[in-house]
């Protein structure tokens, strides 16, 4: 998306011309009623100070949804104000140096012959949608114009789940070749990145799921059933968000297992060892007494004789072992 780069909020102004195209207008013209057929489209910066002045005294929308517009956290939901609706949404942050998952707010009114959305960041959704307009691809109503900025945003978010699933793949993978801390530290990460992109698009599925049987003189039956598929979509995306999120618990469990099993055989032949020395210890320690009567120790081949009893004990132990089957 082309952004206007002033210092009065604006990022873009538009008319749709009702055939799937659109021109760009100037912020002297942002007031003007739109004529028959067209719709005014008004893209701001919500971090603009002049955003909020124009929303607060120049724009015509209720002081309520003014409020709903800047709240500072959202999420996902719907208001109505007479014939209009506020819209907030949440979409996946595709920004250079962002984590998808820390979605970014996107604030909407949608009502006959204009249209206004708010953003904190930029949007890789609606500069998407700015193109199909440029190519005369873009939405023609208002209600169209509301179906066409979901299925963005849900377009944007299949993806981010693709990418999901592929690295917790390749994790499993992994998995089955060997076990490691770091394995486990990526599992728990990826894990997490399921629960945030859960935790706004159950919502925002929801929502879908509201606005698909809205009535409103500029929402169609058409629109509406495009609302209905899109909140479907976002519905098997969740669906697979949930299975990524369960795969990798029951991974990361599995992992947790192996290297405990792991560690308890390092233990367990630890444990062999110090069994098998002991006894040799202790006879070594008695015959290294430094007292008189010690066996052997006037006799030329006592080291040997030692040595001899020595190994025959290791071999009783080692016999007791495969007996028991310590071994």
């Amino acid at each position: 998306m082309r952004e206007n780069g002033n210092d009065r909020g604006l990022v873009s102004a538009m008319v749709l011309d009702g055939r799937g195209g659109g021109r760009e207008i100037g912020y002297d013209e942002i007031d003007r009623s739109p004529a028959e057929g067209e719709l005014v489209w008004l893209h701001f910066d919500l971090r603009e100070g002049e955003t909020h002045r124009w929303l607060a005294e120049r724009s015509g929308i209720p002081p309520l949804a003014v409020h709903a517009l800047r709240a500072e956290e959202i999420r996902p939901r719907a208001a109505h104000h007479g014939d209009a609706l506020v819209v907030l949404l949440r979409a996946v942050n595709l920004n250079p140096g962002a984590e998808p998952e820390e979605m970014i707010s996107l604030r909407c009114w949608f009502s006959q012959g204009r249209v206004v959305t708010l953003r904190e960041q930029r949007l890789k959704a609606l500069a998407d949608l700015r193109e199909r307009i440029d190519e005369g691809n873009g939405p023609r109503t208002c209600g169209e114009m509301l179906w066409a900025i979901i299925e963005e945003v849900v377009d944007h978010i299949s993806p981010v789940v693709d990418e999901l699933e592929e690295r917790l793949c390749e994790l499993e993978e992994a998995t089955l070749a060997t076990a490691s801390s770091l394995l486990r530290v990526r599992l728990g990460g990826l894990r997490r990145e399921a629960i945030q992109l859960r935790r706004f698009t159950g919502p925002q599925r929801d929502l879908l799921n509201r606005l698909s049987q809205e009535t409103r003189a500029w929402l169609t039956e058409g629109d509406r059933a495009h609302i209905r598929e899109s909140a479907d979509r976002l519905t098997r995306l969740i669906e697979d968000v949930d299975s990524v999120r369960e795969r990798s618990s029951v991974t990361h469990e599995e992992l947790t297992a192996m290297m405990q099993e792991r560690q308890e055989r390092r233990i367990y032949a630890l444990s062999l060892v110090s069994t098998t020395f002991l006894p040799l210890t202790f006879v070594t320690g008695l015959l290294g007494m430094n007292v008189g009567g010690i066996p052997f120790a006037e006799h030329g081949l006592g080291v040997w004789m030692v040595l001899g009893m020595l190994i025959v004990l290791a071999g009783v132990q080692f016999a007791i072992f495969r007996w028991r089957r310590y071994l």
